[in-house]
């Protein structure tokens, strides 16, 4: 099986983050990686994101455990995410990073 990892969409780049340092800390654990939107166009919903997520399955270094969506635009991307790793993803709103390395450990991702 595939490390599980935890995925982190967000709504502009790291750099560019009002919470810049939190994430930073969050990607320097070894099983978290980021995507931004230049890397990431918005998918509306329904097909197009499903369409989104698999591609986007075939590319992650891992099997998501947590999908972790910072902006409204990636809800529906995030939301197809979960969905396509049915049972075994856990889709987090990321109001706070509080805790969240610590969620991402009892999911079995390397932090």
């Amino acid at each position: 099986m595939a490390d599980r990892i935890a995925v982190l969409l967000l709504p502009r780049p790291v750099e560019a983050l009002e919470r810049r340092e939190e994430v930073e800390a969050l990607l320097r654990a070894p099983g978290v990686v980021a995507l931004e939107p230049g890397r990431m166009p918005a998918a509306k919903g329904g097909r197009r994101a499903r369409a989104q997520a698999g591609r986007l399955l075939r590319r992650l270094p891992g099997r998501p455990a947590a999908v972790v969506v910072f902006g409204e635009r990636e809800q529906a991307l995030g939301e197809a995410l979960a969905q396509r790793v049915l049972g075994e993803c856990e889709l987090i709103a990321a109001r706070d990073t509080t805790g969240l390395r610590e969620r991402f450990a009892r999911l079995g991702v390397d932090v």
